[in-house]
């Protein structure tokens, strides 16, 4: 049937989608580390998390998609929209469980999703996920120990 066919409006190179989706998510970033956002400023923030991640799902892998979908979910739970934050950190962990992926990708998934549930005030659900977090094995212990700093400053115990 025809409306089981995703519908293009538009055709762009990969190449340019790639550098699309990067752009878009390291201004994310930079919007993410402001001190004092404005609203126009968190909703620049929302829209260009969404649209990156839009971008990857055309071009990018299971990581990129994994991680695209993490950024929203943190740009959500900065906003304090926290039904949309536990919504995409879920997608992270779907995508991972879909695609095979452990590792930081997975780990981050749940460290997100304990955080929105903690930002409800859920504490036993968000430790519980924090824990899949902390127990998810990483095999470059780069990754482990820039996880192990957020996991710390977050305040989770170790």
């Amino acid at each position: 049937s025809r409306l089981a066919q995703p519908l293009t409006l538009m055709s762009i190179d990969p190449e340019t989608e790639n550098s699309i989706a990067k752009t878009l998510f390291n201004h994310v970033w930079t919007l993410i580390q402001s001190e004092a956002r404005t609203p126009v400023q968190d909703d620049e923030m929302e829209w260009a998390a969404m649209a990156s991640l839009y971008h990857w799902s055309k071009v990018g892998d299971a990581g990129n998609l994994a991680i695209g979908q993490w950024q929203v979910a943190h740009v959500y739970l900065r906003l304090g929209r926290l039904e949309e934050a536990k919504r995409y950190a879920q997608k992270v962990i779907e995508t991972c469980m879909g695609a095979g992926l452990g590792d930081f990708y997975l780990a981050y998934g749940y460290l997100e999703l304990a955080r929105a549930l903690r930002s409800e005030g859920k504490e036993g659900e968000a430790h519980a996920y924090a824990l899949k977090a902390k127990e998810t094995p990483m095999a470059d212990p780069h990754d482990q120990e820039h996880f192990d700093q957020d996991f710390k400053s977050d305040g989770w115990a170790s």
